[in-house]
Parts: structure tokens; C-alpha cells; sequence
């Protein structure tokens, strides 16, 4: 695929371990490395830059809660307790938020407890 100009990525493994030889054979061929899924994404075209998000917030009322909740989330998932953690918020508050900020559009439930922000 490199060969013929095609873009290729690889997540790095553990140096010397058997499993990652394929990954970082890859890598020390050309390959593009993720490491950060939101960087990989927004450079495939897939996530709005950070000012569409702004706008998006901006067109909603959020209090307070609401915006602690949404800012400590990513695009990829997390659970509900590193939530809670990141916010200091108690855990009736961050479901409340996290309540309202689905209903607006602005998150989802990935798996059970587990949420990201909506792309």
C-alpha cells in the first residue's frame, strides 16, 4: 500500500515483543502512527475543527455542570467515574448532564456508562 501512494497508519507496539513486530515493521517503513485517535480522525476529514464544537455550545445554554461535563469528554469514550473524577462533580450531577447534554445532541452513550462526544 505504501508503494502505491496509498495512506497507511500503524499503532506502535511493545518494543520487542513478537505481537507489535508487524506494527512497528509498518512504521519504520513510512507508515503514519496514531496516537491520539482525535488527532488521526480530524486528519482523515472525519471530526469537525475544535470552533465547529465552540458554535455548537455557544447556539446551547449550558450551566455550569453541563459544561464541566462536556469539556473533560473526548471523542472517544470514557467512563462514567473518570467523569467524575475530572469534574469533582458528585455522580446524580455528571447523570443529570449527562442526561441533558444527549438530548441536545452533544453526546452519546457508547457502552453502558461509557460517553464520548457526538461527532
Amino acid at each position: 500500500a505504501l508503494e502505491q501512494g496509498k495512506d497507511v497508519y500503524a499503532v506502535p507496539g511493545r518494543f520487542g515483543d513478537v505481537l507489535s513486530d508487524g506494527c512497528n515493521a509498518l512504521i519504520g517503513q513510512g507508515a503514519g502512527i496514531i496516537y491520539d485517535l482525535d488527532i488521526f480522525l480530524q486528519n482523515l476529514g472525519y471530526l469537525p475543527e475544535k470552533k465547529v464544537e465552540t458554535t455548537k455550545i455557544k447556539n446551547i445554554s449550558l450551566d455550569k455542570s453541563e459544561k464541566l461535563v462536556y469539556g473533560c469528554l473526548g471523542f472517544h469514550s470514557r467512563y462514567i467515574n473518570y467523569i467524575i473524577e475530572e469534574t469533582g462533580l458528585d455522580l446524580i450531577t455528571v447523570l443529570h448532564s449527562l442526561d441533558k447534554l444527549k438530548r441536545y445532541g452533544l453526546v452519546q452513550e457508547t457502552f453502558q456508562n461509557y460517553f464520548c462526544k457526538r461527532i
